[in-house]
């Protein structure tokens, strides 16, 4: 009998502790579906391609799961953010719904115009370009034969331009200073490939037969202030008539971008 009293005694203990780890379990479960937590919002609509404010962002109770999402969580995370699509009033921000500003479009300066132009590898330090770099971009045109200088040439003479004649006055030169140590956010080759990487058949035995080539540069990004992404722009242009275009790396004491205007 004693011995019965002890197996019950056991059985009673345990289907008490079953009981309260089964409680335990299901409030758990319970207070996870019901419990909130605040997440930031969007309070008014904000179309893509914008950078968010504190004027734009609100904040509001959700169930506290949705924090498991690759959600932005505080305003402080989407300040300075670009969006990269359309959203409501309300919503959840998504991390692939708002990008930082360098990786969305190459620079965390909004102010700055990002713009490409073509160039000759031979007339860019080689094609030796890279990220990073600061350059100096030059507008260059021939001299009449006889060495005499136009009304264009005195002009940018008195504004910084460099004029390389031939003693003997049979050709000449003129290097116009179009813009000063603006900063390289991209190099592509031709076709738009990123310039510098290996270009080649993608199977062992292509690669083997055929050794990989690299994408020369052909293409360079650059920010810049508008009226410089204008200049640069029409320089392109006119790069297929009379000028040439070229690139230098700037001096590691230069400074902020600017344009070399004509007077």
């Amino acid at each position: 009998m004693k011995h019965r009293r002890n197996w019950l005694l056991v059985v009673g203990t345990l289907a008490l502790l079953a009981a309260i780890g089964g409680g335990l379990y299901a409030y758990r479960f319970y207070d996870s579906l019901i419990t909130t937590a605040k997440v930031v919002t969007v309070a008014t609509a904000v179309p893509p391609y914008t950078l968010l404010t504190a004027e734009m962002l609100d904040e509001r109770s959700v169930p506290r799961p949705l924090l498991e999402e690759p959600i932005y969580r505080t305003p402080a995370e989407l300040l300075g953010k670009v969006t990269t699509m359309a959203l409501v009033p309300g919503q959840i921000i998504y991390r692939h719904q708002a990008a930082a500003q360098a990786g969305f479009r190459y620079s965390d300066d909004p102010t700055l115009e990002i713009v490409s132009f073509p160039v000759d590898p031979a007339r860019a330090v080689g094609g030796q370009v890279q990220i990073g770099h600061r350059v100096n971009v030059y507008r260059v045109r021939e001299l009449d034969p006889d060495g005499a200088r136009s009304a264009w040439s005195r002009a940018t003479t008195a504004t910084g331009s460099v004029v390389v004649a031939n003693p003997s006055g049979d050709r000449g030169a003129e290097a116009r200073l179009l813009a000063e140590g603006i900063p390289v956010v991209d190099v592509r080759a031709k076709q738009g490939e990123p310039a510098g990487q290996p270009s080649g058949p993608s199977s062992q035995v292509e690669r083997t037969a055929s050794p990989e080539q690299v994408r020369p540069l052909q293409i360079l990004t650059v920010a810049v202030d508008p009226e410089t992404a204008q200049q640069l722009v029409e320089l392109a242009v006119e790069d297929q008539r009379a000028f040439e275009i070229w690139v230098t790396l700037a001096p590691l004491e230069a400074g902020e971008p600017r344009v070399v205007a004509e007077e």
